[in-house]
C-alpha cells in the first residue's frame, strides 16, 4: 500500500517511519522548500521514549537522557513545587527515562531513519479527491493513492491527516506535532 503523510515535522516523520516499518511505501509531503525544525528543545516523557523504541530510534534518543536533580515536577510562577515526581522511580517502573533533546537533533534523527527520497519538500497539498488519493500541489508533484479505499488529507498549511485502509491511521498537525497508531 502507498501511504502519503502530509507534513514533515516530528509527528509526520514519526508517522512515516511507522508506515515504512509496517512494510508500506510512504511519501512525506512538506510545504517548506527544505526540511527544518524550530524550537530549542523538547522533553520526552518515558512513554514517548518507548514509542521511539518501536520506531527503531530509541537507543539513540536514550543517549540524551539526563538525570534530573531533586524532585522534578510542576512549579508555580514563583518556583514553588506544586507536583513532584521521582524520575528514577518512573524510569524503573516504565522502563524508559525522561529525555530532553534539541528539536533539530531529533528531527534529523527521524529524517535519517527514512529511505532517501521519502520526504518531498516544496509540495503544498491543496485538495483531497475520492477516497484513494490526493490532488493539488504547487510544487509540481502529484501523487496517486493506493487502491482499496485508502484516503489522504492535507491542508494548505502543510499538515494534516493521512489515513489508510486496513485499520492504520497516521497524523501530523500544524506545528509538527502528531501521532502514529494502528489497529
Amino acid at each position: 500500500m502507498r501511504v502519503v503523510v502530509v507534513g514533515a515535522g516530528l509527528g509526520g516523520l514519526a508517522a512515516a517511519i511507522a508506515v515504512e516499518r509496517a512494510g508500506h511505501e510512504v511519501v512525506v509531503c512538506e510545504r517548506a522548500p527544505r526540511p527544518r525544525e524550530t524550537g530549542a528543545g523538547i522533553g520526552l516523557l518515558p512513554n514517548g521514549v518507548l514509542a521511539l523504541d518501536e520506531l527503531g530510534v530509541g537507543a539513540e534518543v536514550r543517549t540524551m537522557a539526563m538525570a534530573v536533580p531533586g524532585p522534578a515536577g510542576m512549579r508555580d510562577r514563583r518556583g514553588r513545587l506544586l507536583l513532584a515526581t521521582d524520575q528514577d522511580a518512573v524510569t524503573r517502573r516504565v522502563g524508559a527515562p525522561v529525555v530532553v533533546a534539541a528539536r533539530r537533533w531529533l528531527h534529523q534523527l527521524l529524517s535519517a531513519a527514512l529511505p532517501e527520497g521519502t520526504v518531498r519538500t516544496g509540495v503544498d497539498v491543496l485538495a483531497v479527491t475520492g477516497g484513494a488519493g490526493f490532488a493539488g500541489s504547487t510544487g509540481g508533484a502529484s501523487l496517486a493513492g493506493s487502491a482499496g479505499g485508502a484516503g489522504f488529507a492535507g491542508s494548505a498549511g502543510g499538515a494534516g491527516f493521512a489515513g489508510s485502509a486496513g485499520g492504520a491511521g497516521f497524523a501530523g498537525s500544524a506545528g509538527g506535532a502528531g501521532f502514529a497508531g494502528s489497529a
